[in-house]
C-alpha cells in the first residue's frame, strides 16, 4: 500500500481513465468489481470519492467524487481480505488485468451482487475529466486525514465487534435466505417512482453516539406515530397526523418521528411484490412535511409478513414470509437510500418468539440470522441510512417453569458498523399498562409509592409474625378477620408480604379467603394509611405449599360480593402454606417502628369443628439495597441496557416507552413517571421514543385514530414542554 502512496499522479491517471472510460461507453449499469476497484485505488491514495446523482453535468462530476463514502461500509470486509495481496498484484496489473481481478473476486463472493445505480450519459466526457481533476488536486489534506482517522476507527470498531452465529439450526441457509434469482418486482416501478434528493447529510454511528455531517452529536427524542398499524390496515390512516402534527413537535422539542410501518400500507397477501403506490406516496408526504419543520423520520417495521410480532402467535419465521420482509425493506431501502431526512430503518419490532427449545439458543440463533441477513440486503442497495436492531424477547424453559431472556442472553451485536441497538422499556408493566381493557393489570398503583418494594439485589427471610389464629368452629357464612398488631424485633427487616397458614380441614373442609388488607399504624396506634389491598377479582399468580403432609390446593372461587372473587383452598391434611407470587404487587417497605395489622374476609365450609384454623400474617425479610417504586428503582433498572452499550462501544436506543392516558392523573402520577424517565435518558445521553401520538390508550392526542386528533393529554404536554426544550 505504501508504493502506490507514493505513486499519486499515476493512481489520478488511472482514475481519470476509469471514467472517461465509463462516461464514453455510457455504461448504465456497472459491474461492482469495477466499482470496487476504483474504491480500493481511492483509499490507497488516502482520499475520499463519493456519489450524488444529479442532472447536471456539474453534479454529475460531484458523483464521482463520493463514490467511496456510499460503497466502503458495503465493501470493506470484501476488500480487508484482499488487502494483504494488494500490493503485489495493482503494482504488476495493467487497466484490463486490474478489471480481471476483481470481476473474478466478485465470482467468488457468496453474496449477492450489487446493483450500482445507472450513470447518465454525457456529450462533453472531457469537461467531466476536467471538473474530477480539479476536485482531487484542490483535495484539502484535513478531509484527507479525516478520511484516513474514520477508516482507522472503524478497523478497531470491527475488532471490537462480537461475531454472532448467522447459521440457525432451524431455519437453514438455503430454507430462508433470498435466493439469487430474487422475486419478480411486479409494481416496482411505481414504488421506485418518487425522485428524492441525494445528500451526504446523514446521522451516522460514532461509538455510543450519533453524530450529523458537521460532527455535532444527534440525541433522538422521538415520538411514535402508531398509525394503528395493529389493526392492519390495508391503506393509510389520514386522519392519525398532518402538516401541523410535525411543527406541534417540533416546537416542543422533539427532532424525530418513529414512524410505524404495517407491510400491508404495500402489499396484500393475494399479491405478494406487488407494491401499492398509495402507501408509499403517503410515505412520502411525510418526509416531506418533517422536512419542513426539521423532524428526522425512523421507519420502523412494526407488523411485518405474517402478522404482529408482539402477539406471540404471529409467524414471520417461514421461507416465504422472510423473502417477502426482506424484499420490502430493499424497496424501501433503494427509495429512501439518499434522503437524508431518513434517519434509519427500524427491521422489526418488539420479535417475540412464538416458540422455545429449554436453553432458548434455537430461536436467538434464528433470529439474528434473518436480521444479519436482511442488513446485507439493505446495505446492498444503501450505505447511509442507520439500523436499528431491537432484542428478541422469549423464555428459557426449566423443568415446568419459564424465563424470559435477560438482557444478556438476548442483545447481541450484528454484522454491521452504522446499527443502534434498540431496547423497548414499560416497567414495571402492570402500571405502565394499567386499564387496558384486554390485559389483567388493573390493580391500583401510585408512581412514587414508597410502600412498594420492587427490586432486591438479595433477600432473606427473617422473621414471620401473626397475633391471631381463626378457628372453623363458628357459624356459616361470612367473618371478619383481624390479625392483632404485629410489630417485628428483628431491626434488620425492611420489607415483607403476607402469608396464610391453614390447618385441619380434611379432606372435604373448605377455607374461602377475600379482601386482604395491610394496615400501617405509628408507634402510639394512630393509623398512618392502608399499604395493601387484594380483593382477588383479576385473579392474581399465587404460590401455595404442601408442608409435608400430603394434599392441598387451591382456586379462585365466587367472592363476598357479587362483582369479585376469592381464593378458596380444600384437601388440606396437614399444613398448607398460601402466598402472593408477583413482587411487584406482594411487597411493603417495613418499618421496625411501626405496626402492621392484616384484615381479611372469611368463611369455612364443610370443615370439622376442631383442630382446624388459620392465620394471615407478615413475613419480615431482609434486602441489603432496599428499592421502592420512584425514579431510583427506574435508574437501577435501566442500567442492564445502558451498560451493554458502554460494555460493547455502541448506541442504545429506548425505542418505546410510555404508560397509559389512564395512569397520567393526579391519583396514578404517570406524568411523574414520563419525567423521570426522559430525564433518565438526559443523564446517560440515550435517545427514546415515545409511544405515541395519537391513541385512545396511549396517547399525546387521546381521541380515536380515525377522527382528526384532539383531546390532548395536558399533564404530558407539559412534561414534554419541561423536559425537551
Amino acid at each position: 500500500m505504501s508504493k502506490f502512496k507514493d505513486k499519486e499522479r499515476y493512481l489520478q491517471m488511472k482514475i481519470f481513465n476509469r471514467i472517461n472510460c465509463m462516461k464514453s461507453n455510457r455504461v448504465t449499469k456497472l459491474k461492482v468489481g469495477i466499482v470496487v476497484s476504483v474504491v480500493i485505488l481511492i483509499m490507497l491514495a488516502g482520499h475520499t470519492i463519493c456519489t450524488h446523482n444529479s442532472t447536471t453535468r456539474e453534479k454529475e462530476a460531484y458523483e464521482y467524487e463520493v463514490v467511496y463514502s456510499k460503497t466502503y461500509d458495503a465493501c470493506r470486509q470484501n476488500i480487508e481480505i484482499e488487502l494483504e495481496d494488494e500490493d503485489a498484484d495493482l503494482e504488476a496489473s495493467e487497466e484490463n488485468e486490474d478489471v480481471k481481478v476483481f470481476e473474478e473476486f466478485i465470482n467468488n463472493d457468496d453474496t449477492e451482487n450489487i446493483e450500482t445505480e445507472s450513470v447518465e450519459d454525457s456529450e462533453d466526457d472531457s469537461e467531466i475529466t476536467e471538473l474530477v481533476e480539479e476536485k482531487i488536486d484542490s483535495a484539502d489534506s484535513d478531509v484527507i486525514a479525516e478520511a484516513e482517522e474514520d477508516e482507522t476507527v472503524a478497523e478497531i470498531s470491527e475488532v471490537k465487534t462480537e461475531k454472532t452465529n448467522t447459521e440457525s439450526p432451524l431455519l437453514s441457509k438455503r430454507q430462508v435466505v433470498i435466493t439469487d434469482t430474487e422475486p419478480v418486482e411486479i409494481g416496482m416501478s411505481v414504488a421506485s417512482s418518487y425522485s428524492l434528493k441525494s445528500s451526504t447529510n446523514f446521522i451516522k454511528v460514532r461509538g455510543t453516539k450519533l453524530y450529523d455531517q458537521y460532527g455535532t452529536e444527534f440525541v433522538i427524542k422521538a415520538m411514535g406515530f402508531g398509525n394503528n398499524v395493529w389493526a392492519n390496515p390495508s391503506k393509510p390512516v389520514y386522519t392519525y397526523n398532518d402538516e401541523n402534527s410535525y411543527k406541534e413537535l417540533a416546537e416542543l422539542g422533539f427532532n424525530t418521528v418513529k414512524y410505524y410501518l404495517n407491510y400491508r400500507l404495500f402489499e396484500d397477501d393475494a399479491k405478494p411484490y406487488t407494491y401499492k403506490e398509495e402507501g408509499f406516496a403517503w410515505l412520502d408526504q411525510n418526509v416531506e412535511w418533517a422536512s419542513k419543520y426539521g423532524i428526522k423520520i425512523m421507519f420502523n417495521m412494526h407488523v411485518p409478513q405474517g402478522g404482529f410480532l408482539s402477539a406471540s402467535s404471529a409467524n414471520l419465521w417461514n421461507e416465504s414470509n422472510v423473502r417477502r420482509y426482506q424484499q420490502l425493506w430493499v424497496t424501501l431501502a433503494k427509495r429512501y437510500a439518499n434522503n437524508d431526512n431518513v434517519i434509519g430503518y427500524g427491521l422489526l419490532n418488539e420479535p417475540y418468539m412464538s416458540k422455545y427449545s429449554n436453553d432458548g439458543s434455537t430461536e436467538l440463533n434464528m433470529y439474528y440470522y434473518v436480521i444479519n441477513s436482511t442488513i446485507s440486503k439493505i446495505r446492498a442497495v444503501d450505505n447511509n441510512h442507520i439500523l436499528f436492531v431491537e432484542r428478541p424477547y422469549g423464555v428459557v424453559k426449566n423443568y415446568n417453569a419459564t424465563y424470559p431472556w435477560t438482557t444478556e442472553q438476548s442483545m447481541k451485536l450484528v454484522n454491521d458498523s452504522n446499527t443502534v441497538y434498540e431496547f423497548h422499556y414499560y416497567t414495571p408493566i402492570d402500571f405502565t399498562h394499567y386499564g387496558l381493557s384486554w390485559l389483567s393489570y388493573n390493580r391500583e398503583i401510585t408512581y412514587n409509592d414508597t410502600n412498594k418494594v420492587l427490586l432486591m439485589d438479595d433477600r432473606k427471610d427473617i422473621e414471620f409474625k401473626y397475633n391471631k389464629l381463626a378457628y372453623s368452629n363458628v357459624s356459616s357464612g361470612w367473618h371478619s378477620y383481624n390479625s392483632g398488631p404485629i410489630k417485628f424485633t428483628n431491626k434488620n427487616v425492611n420489607f415483607g408480604y403476607w402469608q396464610l397458614y391453614v390447618a385441619g380441614l380434611g379432606n372435604n373442609g373448605q377455607l374461602y379467603v377475600d379482601n386482604i388488607v395491610i394496615e400501617k399504624y405509628d408507634a402510639k396506634g394512630n393509623k398512618t394509611g392502608t399499604i395493601y389491598t387484594q380483593d382477588f377479582t383479576k385473579y392474581p399468580s399465587l404460590n401455595a405449599w404442601d408442608m409435608g403432609t400430603g394434599g392441598g390446593k387451591w382456586a379462585f372461587a365466587a367472592g363476598k360480593s357479587s362483582n369479585n372473587a376469592c381464593v378458596g383452598i380444600g384437601g388440606v391434611k396437614g399444613y398448607y402454606k398460601l402466598l402472593e407470587q408477583n413482587s411487584f404487587y406482594r411487597n411493603i417497605k417495613i418499618d421496625t417502628d411501626s405496626y402492621y395489622v392484616v384484615k381479611a374476609d372469611y368463611k369455612f365450609v364443610n370443615a370439622p369443628s376442631t383442630n382446624c384454623g388459620f392465620a394471615i400474617g407478615i413475613q419480615g425479610a431482609y434486602t441489603s439495597k432496599l428499592y421502592t417504586f420512584d425514579k431510583e428503582y427506574l435508574e437501577r433498572d435501566m442500567l442492564q441496557f445502558i451498560n451493554f452499550g458502554e460494555k460493547y462501544n455502541v448506541p442504545v436506543f429506548l425505542g418505546e416507552l410510555g404508560t397509559t392516558t389512564y395512569t397520567i392523573d393526579k391519583e396514578h402520577k404517570g406524568d411523574e413517571w414520563v419525567a423521570d424517565m426522559l430525564d433518565i435518558c438526559k443523564k446517560y445521553d440515550i435517545g427514546f421514543s415515545y409511544h405515541d401520538y395519537h391513541d385512545q390508550n396511549f396517547g399525546f392526542y387521546m381521541n380515536d385514530m380515525y377522527v382528526k386528533q384532539g383531546d390532548r393529554n395536558e399533564l404530558l404536554y407539559k412534561v414534554f414542554k419541561e423536559k425537551l426544550k
